[in-house]
């Protein structure tokens, strides 16, 4: 009788085992992944070099992983299971409460420094009012998400100590009070590493404030332009049980053209909204699209200014919000522009003012500002 099952369960082994094997070589291999937001392992490359040191089967092992049919149910359900057995932090994110949010480490000194540093350098170079917007991440600012004994970096404490470093001519602007004050609402998304559109409204406040420009919050129109969003770390983790997000939009004024620099030519828009991607993984990229090495906003607020912003994508869905003050907004992110090109690219003696937007995360770890030095 134990014969009997030992056979059954092995049959069994093998009719499955085989099935996943057909199902792979019959499911097309695919170069991205929605699901994971990622570009997927081509195919290593063969040669006796690569044989001998394991680079090769290394590479083909990872090319398996990443095109083994169904991968995305075998993630969730590998989520679920190490949740089940009780870790609360998976791939530098933490599962919390209906939440996940980034664990990032403690922040590079020389890294920071240098950011700082550049920013100083570029308000003593082009004398051009300069302001600054360092946001925290919502493990930061909602602690009450957190598992139970999860911890992460002071990033109020580096905020506030950067922003007395900055020197003159530059003005920081504080986030983190309005945001903490708002901490059990929905300012940052559940699924996702960016703050929700209201979160950067309350920014925004500040900001206007401190730039001199008219709080126009009661002017906004605003939209829900979806209710399923699963974003950064929805990605990284594969976690299928946290609710997902809303993306709303908040606006004042219009924009008339949007021009988009892919690091070889620019490209015209007529809009700086994408709705195409609200039906891919990607939904954030509704807000300028993605991520390019610089773009610029043209409108029709006939006040003769023009702002410069450096960024990260915290900027997308604020800028919206700041259509209606400038004729001008060039957002350029660094973080894609190196070496002589970054000041013919910028051209920051053309503008008004200058602000640098970036979440703590990114100010922390990789060198922006720092490469205007």
């Amino acid at each position: 009788m134990q014969n009997f099952k030992n056979k059954f369960f092995f049959i069994i082994f093998v009719v499955v085992w085989g099935a996943i094997i057909v199902w792979n070589f019959v499911t097309p291999n695919q170069s991205f992944s929605e699901a994971e937001n990622r570009t997927l392992a081509s195919f290593p490359h063969f040669t006796v070099e690569t044989l001998l040191d394991g680079d090769y089967m290394d590479g083909v092992d990872t090319y398996l992983n990443d095109h083994f049919a169904g991968r995305p149910y075998w993630v969730s359900g590998q989520s679920l299971m190490e949740y089940g057995l009780g870790k609360r932090e998976i791939n530098n994110v933490f599962i919390g409460n209906n939440a996940l949010l980034g664990s990032t480490g403690q922040p590079d000194a020389d890294i920071a420094a240098a950011n700082i540093a550049g920013v100083n350098a570029f308000a003593a170079q082009y004398k051009i009012p300069t302001y600054t917007l360092l946001i925290p991440s919502s493990t930061a600012v909602q602690p009450q998400n957190l598992p139970t004994f999860a911890e992460d970096w002071d990033e109020e404490g580096f905020i506030k100590t950067s922003n007395v470093a900055f020197g003159q001519g530059v003005t920081p602007v504080d986030a983190w009070t309005p945001l903490a004050a708002h901490s059990d609402e929905y300012i940052y998304y559940r699924t996702d590493h960016h703050w929700t559109t209201y979160g950067a409204s309350l920014a925004y406040a500040q900001l206007a404030g401190a730039m001199g420009l008219p709080n126009r919050a009661q002017e906004f129109t605003t939209q829900t332009v979806s209710t399923t969003f699963e974003g950064t770390y929805q990605s990284k983790t594969g976690f299928p049980l946290v609710q997902k997000d809303t993306i709303e939009l908040y606006q004042a004024g219009q924009a008339t053209t949007f021009s988009v620099f892919n690091g070889a030519e620019e490209v015209e828009y007529d809009s700086i909204f994408f709705p195409e991607f609200l039906q891919k993984k990607d939904q954030y990229s509704y807000f300028l699209g993605q991520v390019q090495p610089y773009v610029t906003v043209y409108t029709g607020a006939g006040t003769g200014k023009k702002l410069l912003l450096f960024k990260d994508s915290y900027a997308h869905c604020l800028t919206p919000m700041l259509l209606a003050d400038y004729d001008e907004i060039r957002l350029v992110d660094l973080r894609y522009l190196n070496g002589a090109n970054i000041g013919s690219l910028v051209q920051a003696e053309q503008y008004d003012e200058a602000l640098f937007l970036y979440s703590a995360d990114v100010f922390a770890h990789q060198k922006v500002s720092g490469k205007l030095q």
